[in-house]
């Protein structure tokens, strides 16, 4: 992590077991940027082990980002309140940890902006070029956009991130 990261209200266990080889790590209560988990970390002679928890925890993007991007702001600016939860599941062998990776992700906004966003501009007017030609999407490169809501459901594996559904409500 940079140095501008924390980890807040951590409390774990440590546990090395000689007899059978392993190492344990087990971090029930962890808060970093502002997102409540769990961690569990295993590892054993040939495999290793990782299962996180993300609690339901809310906050605002743009605080989030900062804390995820403190010496550069990212790419895409969402603002606005959000809540997330999701697991995250990794497991491998004695070199590779995510050999096979598993999780969900939910995500849900509300009253929010998306702002320097050119990529989903073009998104957008792909999906609705009658809206384009009128004038109603702006442009994200410059403009904002305003959201009434914002949900996005995913799925991890085998190290990506599928996007299952994603749902904009914006006025206009």
């Amino acid at each position: 992590l940079p140095t501008s990261h924390s980890l807040r209200n951590l409390t774990g266990k440590i546990s090395l077991d000689s007899r059978k080889k392993t190492f344990t790590l087990n971090i029930p209560q962890l808060d970093f940027c502002n997102i409540k988990m769990q961690v569990l970390y295993k590892k054993e002679l040939k495999k290793q082990y990782l299962f996180v928890d993300i609690s339901p925890s809310h906050g605002d993007f743009l605080d989030l980002f900062s804390c995820l991007y403190p010496e550069e702001m990212p790419k895409i600016i969402l603002e606005g309140p959000y809540k997330i939860k999701g697991y995250f599941y990794a497991e491998g062998t004695q070199k590779n940890l995510f050999k096979k990776t598993t999780g969900e992700i939910k995500i849900e906004s509300k009253n929010g902006y998306i702002y320097k966003a050119p990529l989903l501009a073009k998104l957008f007017a792909f999906l609705s070029p009658i809206d384009l030609f009128r004038g109603k999407i702006p442009n994200l490169e410059t403009d904002v956009l305003s959201y009434e809501e914002l949900k996005i459901e995913g799925t991890i594996k085998n190290s990506s991130f599928l996007i299952n559904n994603a749902f904009l409500s914006a006025p206009g």
